[in-house]
């Protein structure tokens, strides 16, 4: 693997396992720690040249999939709010939209993670 593809994949690494470590304060802290200490594990043992299953990504990647489509009603109501910089502000009991909007993006971002994680040549 060529330096390039060693770096991609220690940033990866490194942004996924904050990711994972910041879940702990989440109120569903299990699930999010799993998603993204997954994608951690995957990029990590890529970069250390552990062996991993290209079919457990894919796996991953169609489990995470399919699980955004339960955000897809927030991400619509999201999408027709005036305001689109609500997503970066406080939460409010009375716009779940705006939590579920945020839990479906970081679901992409893991996707987004994978993918990388795959276009990196041994």
């Amino acid at each position: 693997m060529n330096i390039t593809g060693k770096i991609i994949l220690a940033f990866l690494s490194f942004i996924f396992g904050l990711f994972a470590f910041y879940q702990f304060n989440d109120p569903d802290p299990l699930l999010w720690v799993t998603i993204y200490g997954a994608v951690f594990l995957i990029a990590f043992f890529k970069l250390i040249n552990v062996y991993y299953s290209q079919r457990i990504v894919y796996l991953l990647m169609l489990l995470i999939l399919i699980y955004s489509t339960v955000f897809i009603p927030g991400i619509l109501e999201w999408l027709t709010q005036p305001n689109k910089e609500e997503i970066f502000g406080a939460m409010y009991k009375d716009k779940p939209y705006i939590e579920e909007s945020r839990e479906f993006f970081g679901l992409m971002i893991a996707v987004l993670g994978l993918i990388v994680v795959l276009k990196v040549k041994d």
